[in-house]
């Protein structure tokens, strides 16, 4: 008797979590459902604008099971640039405030970022133009 209360129980369950887990399966193929490892990205926001250049700044989170992970990129494009290219990606730790994107009257980008605790990708010339920073990172967080 208990046997088959135990087969009736599976087949129910079966029947009830088949099918939204086939469909979750087949979203998780095409990369359409969250998982605990899903880093979802904020959009594009521009921060400097010049006659022949414009800066982008986007900002992405991830939750790997129980830790998150935060990253920061700042974009470079040139006129009629359809895809940007990284200049400084960097972690903001704790500190949510954006870095700081300047440009000199001779065309030397400056970005300045405080508190942020690790540094990714950091290029010094683009397109012909240097690239400064002021940067200060928090030790051993």
């Amino acid at each position: 008797m208990r046997k088959v209360r135990l087969r009736l129980v599976v087949i129910a369950l079966a029947w009830i979590l088949g099918p939204p887990a086939t469909v979750y399966l087949l979203l998780l193929l095409i990369g359409l459902a969250p998982t605990p490892w899903t880093c979802l990205t904020d959009g594009q926001s521009t921060v400097v604008t010049t006659p022949d250049y414009r800066f982008e700044r986007s900002e992405t989170a991830c939750q790997i099971f129980l830790t998150s992970h935060y990253e920061t990129t700042i974009y470079g494009y040139r006129r009629g640039d359809v895809r940007g290219t990284a200049l400084f990606q960097y972690d903001p730790g704790t500190n949510m405030v954006p870095a700081d994107i300047k440009v000199d009257e001779d065309g030397t980008v400056l970005i300045s970022a405080d508190g942020i605790w690790s540094i990714y990708a950091q290029l010094r010339q683009w397109n012909d133009r240097a690239i400064n920073y002021r940067i200060s990172i928090v030790p051993d967080r």
